[in-house]
């Protein structure tokens, strides 16, 4: 990620760009939908048809909603030339389909697999750049993943890899029919759907967001789950089938509760997606009691003609319309945050801090610039004790004692392994420590945030640095101010994003773990080359009086489970 200042100029071209980029994408589904007309012509099976509807339509008109008119991320972007640039893809997967199975019609259904694996690496960076904390987006980059699955199968079932398999060439057909609309449109349906209700105001509560959440986890792993019942028998498969029915059922139902605050032609097509949807998974339900009873309810070819055949010319068009009137947008601002550029050449060892606290002709007073940086709609620095400010911006004038324990010690010694000798980061054991410690200001140019201060730790016994140095500044985002600590090391760095909040009695909390009610910037993000993962570990900051002085609570967790808790007593040296 990249962080720019943008001027009203490169805003207005910026735009005149995503509207070209835009018309190519309408340009490209009028290609696809005229080849659509071109290959009826043909007569061809209801499988093939299936499949090249989903090439030529289905995929890049799903992949223009996920990714906006105007898409801010790079990922997004990135799907949204997919959707403007599928057509030469889909029509070697169009191909793949005439000709019969063998190394041609693989090699034709391999330039779709490429197609797919391109979206499916976007949707997992997506994912990994975000976080699991946003239910609709996380649920759309698990469709986006499951489209590389069908373009798999695809290649599988043209290269006429059943008579190795033990599954009939019907059976792979409609397995890569299967990942390229159950696990890949239906995923899509319900993200969008997630993506209104959760940022269109109609839906707000935290309890819903909660049960969005686990139908969001149903919808996700439904597919895999009746695949995996399916190649194994019953009564596997009858569970797994009649799960997935019920989340489905909960997401048709939903939609079709909310489809008058949809409004419009939106509404009507969510709810007729919907509709079909219960229709044809109620079929479906009976085919698989037939099976189990010993009774044909419904034929196979029924199977096929009304399960297959509405969910690919019913539900999937319906669905799709839908979302193209409603058009939501997503709930998160995607254009990402600045990252420092600053890389740690030495490892971390005692000479390294020295490097800092011994360089006098950049020393700065305290770890903030100006308490106004961190201003914003959820913080008022006013409200934070004066101790407490005083602190943050002359922070020289303090002493800091720390008592660290490690809830699950095996994790240090475990990060300690696998750094080697040659590790970048300091892990000090539990125990009580006196740290001394040195600021400076950093070049913000060789920085690229703002207003940067350099932090140096280390032991008064043992000279022994307790940290790697740390560049601290701030950023904002959406209207909320954060604090942004870089951790620089050789290849990359790691960014603690806190979101500083008001507490009773002045007290300050930052905080890296998300809100209740949405997805920030708050997080640890891990970065490597221009790629950016964000973490599953959360941190909290607590800092309130304590008599004359000041007292602090770090804690931090992962997954939810804490590991390591840091209490520090600051006095002003003065008092």
């Amino acid at each position: 990620m990249q962080y720019c200042w943008e001027n009203e100029g490169i805003k207005a071209a910026g735009r005149e760009l995503e509207g070209g980029q835009a018309i190519k994408v309408r340009y490209n589904l009028l290609l696809g939908v005229l080849m659509c007309v071109v290959w009826s012509a043909a007569r061809p099976g209801i499988v093939d048809t299936a499949l090249s509807f989903a090439f030529l339509i289905l995929v890049p008109s799903l992949l223009y909603l996920v990714a906006t008119d105007r898409p801010r991320s790079v990922f997004r972007k990135n799907l949204h030339a997919a959707a403007a640039y599928s057509f030469p893809f889909a029509l070697a997967g169009a191909i793949s389909l005439v000709h019969e199975p063998g190394l041609t019609a693989a090699a034709a259904a391999f330039i779709w697999l490429i197609f797919t694996l391109w979206v499916a690496g976007n949707g997992i960076m997506r994912l990994l750049n975000r976080g699991i904390a946003q239910p609709d987006e996380a649920l759309i980059d698990v469709g986006l993943t499951f489209l590389a699955v069908g373009g798999v199968w695809l290649v599988l079932a043209r290269a006429g890899a059943a008579e190795l398999m033990p599954y009939s060439a019907l059976t792979v057909d409609l397995t890569a029919v299967h990942y390229h609309y159950s696990a890949f449109v239906l995923p899509l349906f319900a993200g969008l759907f997630g993506r209104w209700l959760l940022t269109s105001g109609a839906d707000r509560h935290a309890g819903r967001r909660g049960r969005f959440t686990v139908l969001a986890v149903g919808i996700a792993g439904g597919s895999p789950l009746v695949a995996l019942g399916i190649s194994q028998g019953q009564p596997l498969e009858r569970i797994t089938v009649a799960l997935y029915i019920v989340f489905i059922y909960w997401l048709c139902l939903w939609v079709i509760v909310n489809c008058r605050r949809i409004g419009g032609a939106a509404g009507t097509f969510a709810a007729a997606a919907s509709i079909t949807l219960m229709m044809t998974m109620g079929y479906s339900f009976l085919f698989s009691l037939g099976l189990f009873i010993n009774t044909a309810f419904i034929p196979v070819d029924g199977m096929l003609r009304w399960h297959g055949a509405l969910n690919a010319f019913g539900f999937s068009v319906f669905g799709t319309l839908a979302w193209f009137f409603a058009k939501p947008e997503p709930g998160f601002d995607e254009k990402g945050f600045p990252i420092s550029r600053l890389r740690m050449k030495d490892l971390v060892r005692q000479e390294t801090v020295q490097k800092i606290r011994l360089d006098k002709a950049v020393k700065a007073p305290g770890l903030l610039h100006n308490w106004n940086d961190l201003e914003s709609r959820v913080f008022e620095a006013e409200r934070t004790d004066r101790k407490i400010r005083e602190f943050y911006t002359s922070t020289v004038d303090y002493s800091l004692y720390a008592r660290i324990k490690w809830n699950k010690e095996w994790m240090r010694h475990a990060v300690r392994f696998l750094q080697g000798e040659k590790r970048q980061f300091s892990l000090p054991h539990s125990g009580v420590f006196t740290i001394k410690g040195s600021i400076c200001d950093v070049n913000d140019s060789e920085d690229g945030r703002k207003n940067v201060r350099g932090l140096a730790l280390w032991d008064e016994d043992s000279g022994y640095p307790l940290s790697a140095p740390l560049f601290y500044s701030t950023h904002e985002t959406a209207g909320i101010a954060y604090m942004n600590i870089a951790n620089p090391f050789r290849c990359g760095v790691i960014t603690r994003v806190l979101r500083p909040g008001n507490s009773r009695a002045g007290a300050l909390i930052l905080t890296g773990r998300r809100r209740q009610h949405g997805s920030g910037d708050e997080g640890l993000y891990f970065t490597l080359g221009k790629m950016t993962v964000k973490l599953p570990v959360e941190e909290e900051i607590k800092v309130d009086r304590c008599g004359s002085g000041l007292r602090a609570l770090h804690e931090m967790t992962l997954f939810g489970i804490s590991f390591l808790k840091i209490s520090y007593s600051i006095t002003r040296r003065s008092d």
